[in-house]
């Protein structure tokens, strides 16, 4: 329950990001400096799928304990100079 009513206490529930599905969307972007694509992120509603939810839930997990590594490239900073607008 969100919100107050008589005699009830508070209380807020955040879902997790994957309890929604969204889309993504490129759209181009420019200024003085150069043109570029950019994202538009829109909630598209709620994952009704159990499987996907699973999925999801599952790979967060995995990522938390340690099990899933990211892979950061030593040209990380020269990208981030060379698009930074």
């Amino acid at each position: 329950m969100v919100g107050r009513k008589k005699g009830l206490k508070e209380c807020t529930y955040v879902p997790s990001i994957y309890s929604h599905i969204y889309r993504l969307t490129s759209i181009p972007q420019s200024n003085s400096k150069g043109s570029w694509f950019g994202w538009k992120v829109t909630r598209d509603g709620y994952n009704q799928d159990g499987n996907l939810f699973k999925m999801a839930a599952d790979f967060s997990n995995k990522f938390k304990e340690g099990a899933i590594k990211t892979n950061v490239s030593s040209d990380e900073e020269a990208q981030k100079s060379a698009t930074s607008f």
